[in-house]
């Protein structure tokens, strides 16, 4: 029988987390290079500012920026620009031999897990979402690593519950895993696979789809509450 995970602070070993950023870099920088120009130059529906070079210049603009510990990041969309602006020209395989020297070093910081930031300590999260960005930008699959969507769920259960507050709790059956967030009264469950669930909790999916997911109960008064980053306005699947 799966372990039930709750609301509470979830301690999710260093080094798993290490390991599961080491795995979603290892993956990009395997396939990225094997792209055609028309899939390089493809905007991603996910992220519609950028290319898929581009996401690749984002995620390793962002292991160079967390390095040199430049991490001002009260305007994210600012920061994150700026990865991707300075990298502009580069060549794929400059951008890869970049990530091959800053990658690990991240790596470290992250098994090291003093960093002050939560973000950089749970970095998997926003490769693993890109990974899969890429992936659906380029027709692909998906990324081949339950234990990465597994994880992330665990990861984001403490701000799910807190932003339940008082509104019950919902319980969820996704893949092998078991999680119930809010406090009191059990008011929906939901049964989904790990990748739908954790492609909606960041902004993946409308509104729409969630409520399409497999309910129990009524959704309509939480759904809004569950996803870290704003539900899209528009469907996506991937």
């Amino acid at each position: 029988m799966a372990e039930t995970v709750t609301g509470g602070r979830q301690m999710i070993d260093t080094e798993r987390k290490a390991l599961l950023y080491r795995a979603t870099r290892e993956r990009t920088s395997r396939l990225v290079p094997e792209l055609t120009e028309a899939q390089l130059a493809t905007v991603s529906p996910a992220c519609p500012k950028w290319t898929v070079q581009d996401i690749l210049a984002h995620l390793v603009g962002g292991a160079a920026d967390i390095v040199s510990d430049n991490l001002d990041i009260s305007i994210p969309d600012e920061w994150t620009g700026k990865q991707v602006r300075d990298r502009r020209g580069r060549s794929v395989a400059k951008l890869i031999d970049e990530w091959d020297e800053v990658g690990p070093q991240v790596e470290r910081i992250i098994n090291d897990g003093a960093h002050r930031s939560w973000i950089v300590r749970n970095l998997y999260l926003d490769s693993g979402q890109h990974e899969a960005d890429i992936r659906a930008a380029a027709g692909l699959p998906r990324p081949p690593d339950e234990l990465l969507w597994r994880t992330s769920l665990e990861a984001l259960s403490t701000a799910i519950t807190r932003a339940m507050n008082e509104h019950g709790t919902v319980t969820v059956r996704a893949g092998a895993g078991e999680y119930e967030w809010g406090a009191g009264n059990v008011i929906a469950s939901l049964e989904v696979e790990p990748y739908e669930l954790c492609r909606g909790l960041f902004g993946r999916r409308s509104r729409r789809q969630m409520l399409e997911w497999e309910w129990r109960g009524n959704p309509e008064p939480i759904v809004d509450l569950l996803p870290r980053f704003p539900a899209r306005s528009t469907d996506l699947v991937d």
